[in-house]
């Protein structure tokens, strides 16, 4: 019997051809494949598309057969569903893995915010940039403190670094100014505002990105519990 990817039950397949309509992405284990990874996302970073299709030609094969990697599928509005699996086989747009009847849930609640304390540059539409910190964020939108003076409705661009998932650059949009009333940033103003524009794949790397802080944290706490007891 065949699944949704094409596989014949003896490994599923993620690829390019691969019609998901949610988000699948791969977060390698094993250090080759992670340092192939990374030289892979600084080619795409720096437009050198060239230089990602001879990576892949030159070294996919070698850096990840037999590699672990973390898979993670995210369904919006229901869970964030994950298994770390072998790779049996790949090529430049496709990569086979060992085949799981089970996958791990992690009930996922869009809204949820988790406190951080990120740099962030606040581009605006004249041109001026603004450097800040980011105090919290969720799949919808963001809390965030700036020097300078916002409006409700008023719109800019932010980018700031997401751990495991790099920069992220999204346009947001002004809900709220709060005023000064971080006490660890007084000449900051609290900005409430929401993601505008093309946002998916940032709000679905946030959306992993809380999920695996929410994960480690219930896990040091299962670990705290079964000392105490």
């Amino acid at each position: 019997r065949k699944d949704r990817s094409g596989s014949d039950g003896s490994g599923g397949a993620v690829g390019a051809a691969d019609a998901l309509a949610d988000q699948v992405s791969l977060a390698p284990i094993d250090g080759g494949i992670r340092a192939f990874g990374e030289k892979l996302r600084r080619l795409f970073e720096a437009g050198d598309y060239d230089g990602v299709g001879r990576t892949l030609a030159d070294g996919l094969n070698g850096a990840i057969d037999k590699a672990r990697a973390l898979i993670r599928w995210t369904r919006m509005n229901d869970a964030v569903y994950s298994k770390r699996l072998v790779v049996l086989a790949a090529t430049p747009d496709k990569v086979v893995f060992t085949h799981c009847n089970q996958l791990d849930k992690e009930q996922l609640r869009k809204w949820v915010r988790e406190v951080v304390d990120f740099p962030v540059t606040a581009t605006f539409p004249n041109g001026e940039k603004h450097s800040g910190m980011l105090y919290d964020l969720s799949a919808g939108g963001i809390l965030l403190g700036l020097a300078v003076d916002c409006k409700p409705d008023q719109e800019f661009s932010i980018s700031f670094e997401l751990p495991t998932f790099g920069v992220q650059i999204v346009d947001v949009k002004v809900l709220n100014n709060l005023g000064h009333r971080n006490p660890d940033y007084p000449l900051y103003n609290s900005i409430a505002a929401v993601f505008t524009g093309a946002y998916a794949w940032t709000q679905e790397r946030v959306l992993q990105y809380i999920f695996e802080v929410t994960r480690k944290t219930k896990s040091k706490k299962n670990e705290v519990n079964s000392v105490t007891t």
